[in-house]
């Protein structure tokens, strides 16, 4: 499988699910995983923690990739993320990033991600 569509595929299954576990995780992490997003760095128990947290927040989420480019094992990614949380309130993300692949599971990941719509208690939310 091309990456571009592994990583599809991981965001669309991992975001968009109601519930996921660690080791539903770890089929699509390395345990190994590292995430450095924001300035903030996420081992993959960190990572676990930070979906369980958006499930908790989020009622519905969609990425849609606007611009993906693959070399070797690493893909690089610019998308946005809408999302709605369960108080109603409705979000808006870009996110930049560098997403480093061994074995078809993800194992690193350099992320930028920047608020363009939505209160500004929600500017942590790629990092929370």
């Amino acid at each position: 499988m091309q990456l571009t569509k592994r990583l599809e595929q991981i965001f669309t299954d991992v975001l968009t699910s109601t519930t996921i576990d660690k080791a539903q995780l770890a089929e699509y992490f390395t345990l190994d995983y590292q995430q450095w997003v924001d300035n903030k760095t996420l081992n993959f128990s960190d990572f676990v923690t930070h979906i369980q947290s958006l499930k908790a927040h989020l009622h519905h989420c969609e990425v849609s990739f606007d611009q993906m480019i693959s070399e070797g094992n690493k893909v690089h990614s610019s998308h946005t993320v809408t999302a709605q949380t369960k108080a109603g309130e409705n979000i808006k993300i870009k996110v930049v990033g560098l997403f480093i692949f061994a074995e078809n599971k993800l194992q690193r990941t350099e992320e930028l991600t920047c608020l363009l719509s939505g209160p500004n208690h929600e500017k942590n939310i790629g990092s929370r």
